[in-house]
């Protein structure tokens, strides 16, 4: 998962050997003009609601790539828990109760929603259910 454009990113989940084991971040977005740009650019994305509540620091582009991780070693998006869960969402309530990023694809939501609920302070409702199924999943599978 690259969260960025083309020519850079900006925070990568790496994949190797068929299991995700790095998250790499490109240092020029944390240097200087680019990271006043990349922070300007993550607030208008949280703004015009493409990212969720409090997800407008280059920490929250980190907790949005451990929410990949996460979704890959639990299984999150084959289970049928959250599976159950999600296709009661319609994709209005996802961009609503999320963001429209989240209403691309089950494992694009499990990222938003992690990210939401470790950056927001009052995590809405999507988040916090989707962190109880993670509990639960890993609970599951430790």
């Amino acid at each position: 998962q690259i969260v960025g454009n083309h020519e850079g990113y900006i925070a990568m989940a790496l994949s190797a050997f068929g299991l995700f084991d790095a998250l790499l971040f490109d240092q020029n977005d944390f240097e200087g003009y680019s990271y006043i740009k990349l922070v300007s650019d993550l607030r208008r994305s949280v703004e015009c609601g493409f990212h969720p509540i409090g997800c407008h620091t280059p920490e929250s582009v980190a907790y949005h790539e451990i929410g990949h991780l996460i979704d890959y070693l639990c299984g999150l998006s084959k289970s049928p828990l959250l599976l159950s869960y999600t296709m009661s969402l319609s994709n209005d309530t996802i961009v609503r109760g999320l963001s429209e990023y989240a209403a691309t694809s089950v494992s694009e939501l499990i990222a938003e929603a992690f990210a939401e609920y470790m950056c927001n302070e009052s995590p809405r409702t999507i988040s916090s259910r989707v962190n109880e199924i993670i509990n639960r999943e890993y609970k599951r599978i430790r």
